[in-house]
């Protein structure tokens, strides 16, 4: 039985994203709130409420990232039991290799992951921390048709090496 192997998330690449929705917030903030001065016929608390919803997105963005950078588990587990995912705020806990049937890759142009389709994927929709982490795993299954996608573009690892150790994993 082969020992379990953990895939740490790219800190670097992470760090980077915080700062760049940090600085996105700020500057969305900016352009709604000076930019509001603009526009004579539309009252200036209209923007200064629009900036601030920007820049509390953005904020609540950035320190998402943030928290994952201070997680020293953050990342993928695999081992003899399954996937375990704590890559992102909306991961599940254990994935078992008994309730896995198929593993693809997806890449599109800004993002690479890593789909795990479940037999049962409404168990997993039904354990979610709470209705918003529900309704993002919700959208996965639409977009995706399944609720457990792994952004393997967040991890240290190639997204066919990561594809690879986990298809080998499955057909043991």
């Amino acid at each position: 039985m082969k020992k379990a192997e953990f895939i740490p998330i790219n800190r670097t690449k992470m760090i980077l994203l915080t700062v760049l929705y940090g600085l996105a917030g700020l500057i969305g903030f900016s352009m709604f709130y000076y930019g509001g001065f603009a526009f004579e016929t539309v009252p200036h608390g209209v923007f200064k409420g629009l900036s601030l919803v920007v820049l509390l997105f953005f904020a609540v963005v950035a320190g998402t990232f943030a928290k994952r950078v201070k997680n020293s588990d953050a990342g993928l587990e695999i081992n003899s039991k399954g996937i375990t995912d704590t890559s992102s705020s909306i991961s599940l806990s254990l994935i078992p290799w008994k309730d896995i049937t198929k593993i693809e890759t997806y890449r599109s142009a800004s993002a690479k992951y890593i789909l795990v389709h479940v037999k049962q994927p409404n168990k997993y929709l039904e354990g979610a921390k709470n209705s918003a982490i529900r309704k993002l795993l919700t959208q996965n299954v639409q977009q995706f048709k399944t609720p457990v996608v792994i952004n393997a573009g967040i991890l240290k690892t190639d997204l066919n090496d990561l594809s690879g150790k986990l298809k080998a994993r499955l057909k043991k």
